[in-house]
């Protein structure tokens, strides 16, 4: 609720141009941001079923390659348009979780990790 709180005084402060405001508040609110990510990657890893076996879709490999081009270009509009097309697949649970991992690194804009995921999924590491 804290980073909540902190992201709207934000986002009110730079429709108002108030630097004096944003810039001394954005870093703190940054490294909120981190320790928020990394609790919930914490907290979900405990609750994962990366032991159940699933298959990846066909279409899978294909749209992690178009990602990972629009990642190195940071093509917004091609990186949504790859993710609607990930949302519009019929997933397993355990899969589901895996993707969701990506897209939480897609919109943090951690491609790196993102792809880091995307190469696991495909060679079925753990």
């Amino acid at each position: 609720m804290d980073l909540s709180s902190e992201a709207a005084e934000l986002e009110d402060a730079s429709v108002k141009t108030d630097s004096a405001f944003c810039i001394p508040k954005l870093s703190s609110f940054l490294d909120g941001l981190d320790t928020l990510k990394s609790n919930l990657k914490e907290a979900f890893s405990a609750i994962s079923h990366s032991d159940v076996p699933f298959d990846i879709p066909p279409e899978l490999p294909g749209i992690f390659k178009t990602m990972t081009s629009a990642f190195a270009e940071v093509d917004l509009v091609s990186i949504d348009k790859e993710i609607d097309k990930i949302n519009a697949l019929d997933l397993c649970d355990a899969l589901r979780e895996r993707i969701e991992q990506i897209k939480d690194a897609v919109l943090m804009m951690d491609y790196d990790e993102a792809q880091i995921y995307m190469q696991e999924l495909i060679r079925g590491i753990e």
